[in-house]
């Protein structure tokens, strides 16, 4: 009598029980294309294009797919996708492409120059690899600056102001590449830096003077700029010193005249005739190094100073001094001079009141014979100080005379 368990023969359920653990699983039909997979993966590279060149940040995009049964199925699973530079190991990487197997990735060129190749590797999961190269040249363009202001060929004075624009090149307006700008006035110690914030528009301004100390004959303003693979290019202006001295009108004292015992000088200072009025470029009054703007000097005396508080404003002045006990002829010079040290000097020579012409009589006057009397007189005329004038009408020598009369 056969054993049975929940009606079933036992024979039946031991049965069962050893093909349910003796038969394995069916094998998964995609497991299978996988291991019998010898297509390798495909790299389509959509930028940069081949033999385009590369700036300071190279970009790459494209797509890697694999195939297995037969060539765009897509069945296949990539195992890696890699970069390299070729000679550059250090510009190198792993991409991670994404579910379509689009992908991206980009790198500084640091480093690089000329031409350059790069290779994109990819893997699928059975180790068939595939390669895609790229040739990149170097942009070899020079970045463009151009100075705007001040026009070639003009002249300086104590303050510049420079006015540039600066873009990755001729023909690329963007300042992107651009990765500093510097200045230079060659033969001073004048240079500069510019902010990347000011420039980064593509137009600067900068200022500096040149007083300090005071540069004369004709200048170079050199600006520089360089972009981020070392490539450079200048652009210079040519600037003439301004060479004429400040402007100075004397309306006191007049020239020839006689000095009183306080004598007045006034007058006007400006910049330039054109100028009446501005006195920006006068030298302002710095007593620690007796640099002063407008002097006036009389005979071999020490200058004394016209101060600053005086004709800083429309350029007037009126200043006065007495006479003590000056005699003699009095020679003033009024100097004005501005931040350059460029000068100008005006003179006025005036006369000692108290003192006329000087006359000599050389001879005594002697009576002659008979019923008349003969007088004959000579001498000298001199000017004040004791020169001789200009000649005279009448005197046959400058400044000598000889004479006679019958009484």
């Amino acid at each position: 009598m056969g054993v049975y368990k929940y009606g079933i023969p036992i024979f039946v359920l031991f049965a069962l029980a050893v093909a349910m653990t003796s038969c394995p699983p069916p094998i998964d039909e995609d497991l299978l294309i996988f291991v019998q997979d010898e297509i390798a993966p495909a790299i389509s590279v959509f930028s940069p294009d081949n033999n385009s060149s590369y700036r300071s940040l190279l970009s790459v995009a494209g797509q890697v797919t694999d195939s297995s049964e037969s060539e765009g199925d897509n069945k296949g699973r990539i195992a890696s996708l890699t970069y390299q530079v070729l000679d550059h190991s250090q510009l190198s990487g792993d991409v991670s492409p994404a579910g379509d197997g689009i992908f991206e990735f980009s790198f500084a060129t640091t480093g690089l120059s000329g031409t350059e190749i790069l290779v994109i590797r990819a893997e699928d999961w059975n180790g068939n690899l595939s390669e895609k190269s790229l040739t990149l040249h170097e942009n070899d363009e020079d970045p463009f600056v151009l100075i705007d202001s001040p026009e070639n060929f003009t002249t300086y004075r104590s303050e510049v102001i420079v006015q540039a624009t600066v873009q990755n090149s001729d023909t690329d307006t963007s300042t992107a590449e651009v990765s500093a700008v510097t200045w230079e006035v060659p033969g001073s110690t004048l240079t500069g830096t510019i902010d990347p914030v000011d420039w980064e528009d593509g137009t600067f301004t900068f200022t500096f003077f040149t007083t300090n100390p005071p540069l004369h004959g004709t200048r170079r303003v050199i600006v520089t700029a360089e972009d981020l693979n070392a490539h450079s290019s200048d652009a210079l202006v040519e600037l003439w010193d301004y060479e004429d001295g400040p402007y100075i009108e004397l309306t006191l004292p007049e020239e020839g005249s006689t000095y009183p015992s306080v004598i007045n000088i006034a007058g006007t200072v400006a910049d330039s005739a054109s100028e009446i009025g501005s006195v920006n470029e006068i030298h302002r009054d710095t007593p620690s190094d007796s640099h002063y703007g407008l002097t006036y000097k009389v005979g071999s005396n020490d200058p004394v100073v016209i101060p600053e508080s005086i004709w800083e404003g429309d350029g007037s002045f009126n200043a006065s001094f007495s006479r003590g006990t000056y005699s003699g002829t009095m020679v003033i010079r009024v100097t004005a001079k501005d931040k350059n040290d460029h000068e100008t000097v005006v003179m006025r020579t005036l006369l000692d009141p108290e003192t006329g012409p000087q006359l000599t009589v050389a001879t005594t006057p002697t009576p002659a014979t008979g019923y008349s009397q003969t007088i004959f007189v000579s001498g000298t005329v001199r000017d004040a100080d004791g020169t001789f004038p200009p000649p005279l009408r009448g005197l046959p020598v400058r400044g000598f005379f000889s004479f006679g009369c019958i009484l």
